[in-house]
């Protein structure tokens, strides 16, 4: 008779299956807790290139003041007992006093024949000023980088929607530099002195390379006439002047931006933001003038001067950026913004550079780091 012995491999097979059911029963549960949603991380820092575009400057003044009769110039129409200085000539306070001889002086000059006006009796006396040019500049672009934090408060469940609020801080290198010759206008002031019969030769003073017609002095004595002008008139030529030189800024432009943001799907795993709010400059910026203005028949002046000022301008901002995430951590994105902001100001050597800052737009392109 034969028996059949149980056999024990199937009695042994749980035991020793047992322990490797175990590891894939845990090897299945870590895998199911790695493959759940991460939560979405709630910060961002961002950094950027950006470029700002249409930061116009406007330059006035070019060539302002310039006179080839010397500060003070031919004075008021009206009225003696002035120091009168003119491109071809002067009519000055001298120690015959005006106020109780008559309204007349001896310490007057003229440089040439031309200036006598025979026919109505009277001494012609010219002074020419620059009225001051403007023109206006553009260097597209002026670089710098933004930095940026996002900060997410709220997400839909869908995870379609994402709410929260950014701080951003930028630095640009602003730079306007001219050395383009330019025309100005001017302005001619035509003084007439009435002579009263008087003709020369003149006596009195000593007639020199300046004024080889006549050039009195202040003590005198010597040929009297009147003290002020007995006619003005005032001519203008919109190209009289031309200014050459170097008109130099540099700034350093600072601003803060903050507002809220939403956050949403645009295709696959590109995103897109859009943001805005308050916006606040502070601009640093120096300007140095060194420039010759030449008036045809008087001669050319130099203005030279510097000066530097710091000015908190006020705005707003919104922004738009396309954000492409290259793992759960790290991304690229890129953005255009536009910022609105008082202008700036800056004067030297009596000229003006204003920076239009009311539609400034800038390209952004950087990374992002979520944590």
């Amino acid at each position: 008779m034969i028996t059949h012995k149980p056999n024990r491999n199937w009695l042994l097979a749980p035991m020793v299956l047992a322990p490797f059911s175990l590891f894939a029963a845990d090897d299945f549960a870590t895998r199911v807790r790695l493959e759940e949603p991460k939560t979405p991380s709630l910060n961002r820092f961002s950094v950027s290139y950006s470029a700002g575009f249409d930061m116009d400057a406007h330059y006035s003044g070019i060539g302002h003041g310039s006179r080839g009769g010397g500060p003070g110039g031919a004075g008021p129409a009206t009225g003696g007992g002035i120091d009168r200085q003119y491109d071809d000539g002067y009519n000055k306070k001298s120690a015959f006093d005006p106020k109780s001889d008559f309204g007349l002086t001896w310490n007057w000059g003229y440089k040439n024949e031309s200036q006598l006006d025979t026919a109505n009796d009277r001494l012609l006396m010219h002074s020419t000023r620059a009225r001051g040019g403007s023109v206006d500049q553009n260097e597209d672009p002026q670089h710098g980088f933004q930095l940026t934090f996002n900060r997410e408060f709220y997400r839909t469940k869908d995870n379609f929607w994402a709410f929260g609020a950014e701080l951003g801080f930028g630095w640009n290198d602003i730079r306007f530099n001219s050395s383009d010759p330019m025309r100005s206008g001017t302005e001619t002031i035509t003084d007439a002195y009435s002579l009263n019969g008087v003709r020369p030769p003149w006596s009195g003073g000593t007639p020199s390379e300046q004024y080889p017609q006549h050039a009195g002095d202040y003590d005198g004595p010597g040929t009297l006439i009147e003290d002020a002008p007995s006619n003005r008139t005032v001519t203008k030529d919109a190209n009289g002047a031309t200014a050459i030189g170097r008109r130099e800024f540099d700034a350093d432009f600072f601003f803060f931006h903050m507002g809220p943001y939403v956050e949403f799907p645009i295709i696959e795993k590109l995103r897109g933001l859009v943001s805005g709010g308050l916006s606040v400059g502070i601009m640093a910026g120096h300007m140095q003038i060194n420039e010759q203005t030449t008036i045809a028949a008087v001669g050319t002046t130099t203005a030279r001067g510097e000066s530097d000022r710091v000015d908190t301008l006020i705005g707003g901002y919104v922004n738009a950026s396309l954000i492409y995430p290259m793992n759960d951590e790290w991304s690229v994105f890129v953005g255009g913004q536009f910022q609105s902001m008082s202008d700036y100001s800056i004067k030297a050597a009596g000229r003006k550079l204003t920076i239009d800052m009311s539609a400034t737009p800038f390209l952004n392109a950087g990374v992002s780091y979520s944590f």
